[in-house]
Formats: C-alpha cells, sequence, structure tokens
C-alpha cells in the first residue's frame, strides 16, 4: 500500500487514506522520488487503469464521503490537446463527459449529473472507499480529496492525498549479447538511460544482468540465420539473394507464356522494359521476404521478449565491412531499374544497399544495437535511448505499450529535424535530448 495520507487531531485516532493499486503485485504505484518528485507516481501506460482509494475515518458521526480532487499546478492536458483514438481519450480536463469515479466492491457510488469531478460513497464501519481513473498524459497530477460528511451533510473532517502524478512505464527484462561482442549492461542502465525520459514522464526500468547467447545464436548476421544449420548457423548471402524463384513468367508480345530462368540477352539490352521490372520486384521481394524470416526465427528461438541485446551485425545489405558477397547482385546489368518495395520506391542495384551500417533497431520484442558500429559510449547511449522511445508506440497483444501518436514518417520526428528521433546533423561523441515536440509525443499530446 502507497501514497498514504493520515490527519490526526488531539485526543483522537488517525484518519487516514490510502491509495492502492488494482494489481495485486502493485507495480503501477512508484515513488516520486525515481523523477525527484515528491508523492507518488501512478502509472497509466493504460488509459483505462483504476487506483483504489481507501479512506479511514475514526469519527462516530460520519456517514459518507464525498470525492473530488484538484489539479495543483493547473496544467493538466485538454482533452483537446492530448491522444484521441475515438475511443481512448489520455487527457481529461474540461471534458464534460470525462469519467474519473468507479465503484469499488459493495461502496455504491452516487453523482451529480451535472458534475463528473465529484462523487459519493457512503461509510460502513469506518470506512468507505473508491476507483479513481485519472487523465493519461504523463505529467498530469492530482491531489485526491475526501471531504467526511455528517447526516446533515455538513462536512466534519477532511483527508488528502499527496501529490499524485501520472507516468508511463518502459520495463525490460533481460539484457543479451552475442559472443565476443560487447555488453551493453552499462551502456543500458537505470542510470544510463533515465535521464532522457525524464521530462517525458517515462519510468525506465532496465535489466540488472547480461546473459551472454551460446555459439549457435552469435552469428555474424542476424537477418541470415539458418536454424537448420549446425556448422555455421546462418545462410550464405549468395543463398538468400539467389535468382532462384524470382522470376514469374512473362508474356511475350506474341501472346506466348515463358518462364526464363535468367535475365536474356534481349532484357539486358532493354532494362527498362516490364519483363525487367516484373522480375526485380519479384526478386527483391523474395530477398526482403527471405530476410525477415531469418530475423523472426532468430528472435523466436533466443526466446527474445521485453529485451535489450547487442548484436554483431544486422546484414551485409546494411554495412560495408569490404565483405565479398556485397557485390552479388543478379540485376547488376540493369542497376538503374526503379521497382516498388512496400510503396516505396527503389531501385535494384544500387538502392539495395546502404551507404552507412545500422546502429540499432527497434525489433518488436526488444531493442538491438550494435556496438561494433557505434563505438563511443554517448553514442551508443543515444543508440539505446532512441531506440527504446520506439518501442512506446509497439502493439503488444492487440493494444498498444502507451498509447500516442508516431514521431512521424518513418516514425521519426520530422518536423524540426533535431532531438533524439532525428537529430540533424548528428552530434558524434555528445548525448541528445529528446526536442519539444519529442517529450510531448512521448507524453501522449497530439502533435
Amino acid at each position: 500500500m502507497f501514497a498514504r495520507m493520515e490527519d490526526e487531531e488531539e485526543g483522537e485516532m488517525k484518519s487516514k487514506m490510502i491509495i492502492k493499486s488494482d494489481d495485486p503485485i502493485g507495480q503501477d504505484i512508484l515513488s516520486g522520488n525515481l523523477l525527484n518528485l515528491e508523492g507518488s507516481l501512478i502509472v497509466m501506460n493504460n488509459p483505462e487503469n483504476k487506483f483504489i482509494i481507501e479512506v479511514y475515518c475514526d469519527k462516530a458521526n460520519a456517514v459518507e464521503i464525498e470525492w473530488t480532487f484538484t489539479d495543483p499546478n493547473n496544467d493538466n492536458a485538454l482533452m483537446t490537446a492530448a491522444y484521441n483514438s475515438g475511443t481512448i481519450k489520455l487527457g481529461k480536463k474540461d471534458d464534460a463527459l470525462a469519467e474519473y469515479w468507479y465503484q469499488h466492491q459493495t461502496y455504491v457510488i452516487t453523482k451529480d449529473e451535472s458534475n463528473t469531478l465529484k462523487a459519493t460513497t457512503k461509510i460502513n464501519n469506518y470506512m468507505s472507499a473508491i476507483q479513481f481513473n485519472p487523465s493519461g498524459v504523463g505529467g498530469d497530477d492530482f491531489i485526491i480529496e475526501a471531504n467526511v460528511k455528517d447526516s446533515e451533510g455538513k462536512i466534519i473532517k477532511i483527508v488528502k492525498s499527496q501529490l499524485l502524478t501520472v507516468v508511463r512505464k518502459m520495463q525490460f527484462d533481460d539484457l543479451y549479447n552475442m559472443r565476443g561482442v560487447r555488453s551493453l549492461l552499462q551502456y543500458a542502465s537505470s542510470a544510463n538511460i533515465q535521464k532522457y525520459f525524464n521530462e517525458a514522464f517515462i519510468i525506465y526500468e532496465a535489466p540488472s544482468t547480461s546473459i551472454e547467447l551460446e555459439d549457435r545464436f552469435s552469428i555474424k548476421y542476424l537477418a541470415q540465420y539458418d536454424r537448420n544449420n549446425t556448422l555455421t548457423h546462418e545462410y550464405r548471402w549468395t543463398e538468400i539473394a539467389a535468382p532462384v524463384d524470382y522470376n514469374p513468367p512473362i508474356r511475350k508480345s506474341n501472346g506466348n507464356i515463358v518462364a526464363t530462368e535468367k535475365l536474356t540477352e534481349e532484357e539486358k539490352a532493354n532494362c527498362n522494359s516490364q519483363s525487367v521490372k516484373d522480375k526485380a520486384d519479384s526478386w527483391k521481394n523474395r530477398m526482403l521476404r527471405l530476410i525477415k524470416e531469418c530475423q523472426e526465427n532468430w528472435i523466436n528461438d533466443v526466446k527474445l521478449e521485453n529485451s535489450i541485446v547487442s548484436i554483431d551485425s544486422y546484414h551485409i545489405m546494411y554495412g560495408n565491412d569490404d565483405d565479398p558477397d556485397m557485390d552479388y547482385n543478379p540485376f547488376l546489368p540493369c542497376t538503374g531499374v526503379p521497382i516498388t518495395i512496400g510503396g516505396f520506391t527503389t531501385y535494384v542495384g544500387f538502392g539495395l544497399w546502404y551507404i552507412e551500417p545500422v546502429g540499432g533497431m527497434n525489433m518488436g520484442n526488444g531493442i538491438a544495437a550494435i556496438p561494433a558500429w557505434v563505438e563511443d559510449d554517448a553514442d551508443l547511449s543515444n543508440v539505446i535511448a532512441h531506440e527504446l522511445a520506439h518501442t512506446t508506440n509497439d502493439v503488444v497483444n492487440g493494444r498498444p505499450i502507451m498509447y500516442r501518436y508516431d514521431f512521424g514518417p518513418g516514425d521519426h520526428s520530422q518536423t524540426v529535424r533535431e532531438g533524439l528521433m532525428e537529430p540533424m546533423p548528428y552530434k558524434h561523441s555528445d548525448i541528445i535530448k529528446l526536442s519539444d515536440i519529442e517529450i510531448k509525443i512521448l507524453k501522449g499530446y497530439k502533435k
């Protein structure tokens, strides 16, 4: 039991208010010390989360409690300014239809139809209780007030809670590293990462130990993982990119259907023909599908869940480490052919490769960082914090971890081109802070 406030009068027993979590483990009520705030923090990743408010009152003539609350800093988010999915609304302030009070057990509540901010419950055996559903916007704060009344409706005692501040929480349970790859333990620690998210009112809980992965999972290229290969445990790039089934049937001008295994000399001479584009689309889609399957198989076999992992490399298509396989491209004669992948136009040749390596990624069940490519301590912390911010918009078991808007196209800020999500230009060896817009989005405001 947390968030306890007591009122003592001379010659009387103490009257007290206790805020309880509806979660039996109580992990959604935290100490305000985590953000250097007074009072308690209430976790609202789920906007429908409710907290149990109990009041024990020693006065024999007390018959009911009128429940209300105040906004001590007068800064709670307006409903119109906060995230609204059409069903879930994070901000409640000035919303005439907002519901704050819900019945707890046998303590039947009554409400004034003209005022949703207040509710009344009867006192039974010196106790009454109610459920409170606050705003879901990080940084919104409340003080619960219980006005104890006698049978004539006169207030005979007022019991108040301490300050309650809304936060959201990121919790990661496991930390892994491939063999021979630097552990992220110090870089992913609460002490190192929490400072990024203080202003966004997000609590970050980090793993306390790091687990080294066994050999079969400590492969060089994550997206070439072969779960059936007991020797190398990964596919060669030439196997993934091989022109095995990338050629769809082609209808010739005379109406005949032929299935070609490779580009014909005619097609090489006419790289922009529709048949070349069809083949390139099919080839690259197949290649990306296999890469995705490899990554998903690796995640499932390692059993990554709420995890942070340091890996060797992601894939040669994101690297520039002079791997001889990087030049393998069956469409080399037609590198300028535009094709469509996932709604975006790219090219069969040079558009396949990225000059700069990827430093980290959101993997759905956690995040990965690549310390071989991100060597500086500050840069590695930036990568981890950046990917952690991405996870706050993930959907797990059909429900968002935190209800909020995306950062923008590509899930980066794209608005002022600054901050942690899209620093332009990137400042090496320097801690990068979230921008004001990024902080608002993380807290649960509209963009």
